[in-house]
């Protein structure tokens, strides 16, 4: 029997069988999921089934979709895949408990999670002051190596994950290189980044990351032996 899982804070709060041709998630009265949380649309996505397989299409959201890490507008989904709508998780299975939708969410997906979760908090501190606005310019990373500029990467997405994780935006090299070593978030406030391990954090202008950080222009960001540095333009 098809099921849609949703899972919040690595444990399941609700499973629905999955009838018809699709399946609508929202906020709003009359989605057949619905997820009262102000990071969820009113309309946000929709699950399709199409021939032998399912598609997960976002309906133009605030926050986005994430497929994988990824924003995504539409893309086949499996039972494999992690789909985060606002703060929340959703599996698709065939039968509870055989895709393991009993486990907790994984390490990438709960630190996705937890820093969008940060990031609708200093949105809201800063939302008077309007600091690190970026006004509709797109911000990115100048890599450097010996003081000059290597290769530069536009964050264009809703979240950049930094780490050696496959979908990471941002990639890093070696043995011990944690999947997730940074997270950076696109606002309207600013491009915000946070870090999953306390223990090593990022630099930020030569001293340790301690909590979400607005990114400004000329801010230099060491991560799992990368130097980056911030920019921003129109």
């Amino acid at each position: 029997m098809n099921k849609i899982i949703l899972i919040f804070n690595g444990r399941i709060v609700d499973e629905l069988t999955f009838k018809g041709k699709e399946m609508t998630i929202g906020r709003g009265v009359g989605n057949d999921l619905r997820i009262d949380n102000p990071a969820v649309s009113s309309k946000h996505a929709r699950i399709v089934r199409e021939k032998d397989c399912f598609v997960l299409e976002d309906l133009g959201s605030s926050n986005g979709t994430l497929l994988n890490g990824k924003k995504i507008t539409r893309s086949i989904v499996n039972s494999t895949d992690n789909i985060i709508v606002g703060k929340h998780q959703l599996k698709v299975g065939w039968e509870h408990g055989t895709g393991g939708f009993d486990e907790p969410v994984d390490t990438g997906s709960r630190a996705v999670i937890d820093s969008l979760d940060k990031t609708m908090m200093i949105d809201q501190s800063t939302a008077k002051k309007g600091g690190g606005s970026t006004k509709g310019a797109t911000g990115g990373f100048a890599l450097m190596e010996g003081g000059v500029v290597k290769e530069q990467i536009d964050m264009r997405e809703r979240v950049t994950t930094i780490g050696k994780s496959s979908d990471a935006g941002i990639k890093i090299k070696g043995l011990l290189a944690p999947k997730v070593a940074a997270l950076v978030n696109r606002s309207d406030k600013g491009y915000v980044i946070t870090s999953p391990d306390s223990k090593k954090p990022p630099l930020i202008n030569g001293k340790p990351l301690g909590k979400p950080y607005i990114l400004k222009k000329g801010d230099q960001v060491e991560v799992g032996g990368l130097t980056l540095r911030f920019y921003l333009r129109k």
